[in-house]
């Protein structure tokens, strides 16, 4: 990643990989993105930032599908 830092807001890495906040929720409630939760607030790690981007980048034009309930 650009930065040397451990976590970030969901904020901060929805704009790393260039999505929007609403569509990384989703790939948090889907759980395809793992975070961390310190209290109330909700971080992801630059691994799990790194490990989703290699994993999309291998696949560029298959969009992550919604688990199944």
């Amino acid at each position: 990643m650009a930065q040397d830092r451990i976590l970030y807001s969901k904020r901060e890495a929805a704009n790393l990989l260039s999505v929007s906040l609403r569509t990384f929720e989703n790939l948090i409630a889907t759980k395809q993105l793992p975070v961390c939760r310190i209290g109330r607030r909700v971080l992801i790690s630059e691994e799990a930032l790194s490990s989703f981007a290699a994993k999309v980048a291998t696949c560029p034009n298959v969009q992550p599908s919604r688990a199944e309930s």
